[in-house]
């Protein structure tokens, strides 16, 4: 691109010096009578000028075209670019809920461990035991663990 800008500025400097220049010199001089008007018009036929202006023109037109083709194709890797990071945005997300549910039921296995059982039915049993009550029949299914096991031995201790 940097090229291209260059070239341009070197088409303008060299139609300043090659045809505007000796033509507004050559209309000067005229003034001043020692040019003839021919003189002008024969600058002027030999189209140093045009030609140049010509050249910085198609110059011009291809450099806009080029930079028109780089815009569009930076707007479609952008959009290619938006679309990837929508997708990671929502793989990422998903993931983060699926690893979120692994680490709550895992945490969950883990107080029930601790526990023994639900919670309510525990505090249903000492409340009972509190109370006087040692006839009370634990069911469960398996060995015991945690809290349950030892309200189970608490209950052993007191009958």
């Amino acid at each position: 691109m940097r090229n291209d800008i260059n070239k341009l500025e070197r088409l303008a400097e060299r139609w300043l010096k090659d045809a505007a220049k000796p033509e507004i010199a050559a209309r000067r001089e005229m003034n001043q009578s020692s040019t003839s008007m021919k003189d002008v018009q024969a600058l002027i036929e030999a189209a140093t000028g045009k030609n140049i202006m010509d050249a910085l023109r198609q110059e011009w037109t291809d450099f806009i075209n080029i930079e028109q083709g780089l815009l569009i194709q930076r707007q479609n890797n952008s959009l290619a670019q938006t679309a990837t990071n929508e997708i990671s945005i929502i793989v990422g997300t998903l993931l983060a809920i699926c690893l979120g549910v692994v680490a709550m039921l895992y945490t969950t296995k883990k107080l029930l461990n601790q526990v023994g059982g639900e919670p309510t039915e525990i505090a249903d049993i000492t409340q009972r035991l509190a109370a006087g009550d040692l006839d009370i029949l634990l069911t469960g299914a398996g060995k015991p663990t945690g809290i349950y096991a030892a309200v189970q031995e608490m209950i052993k201790v007191f009958k």
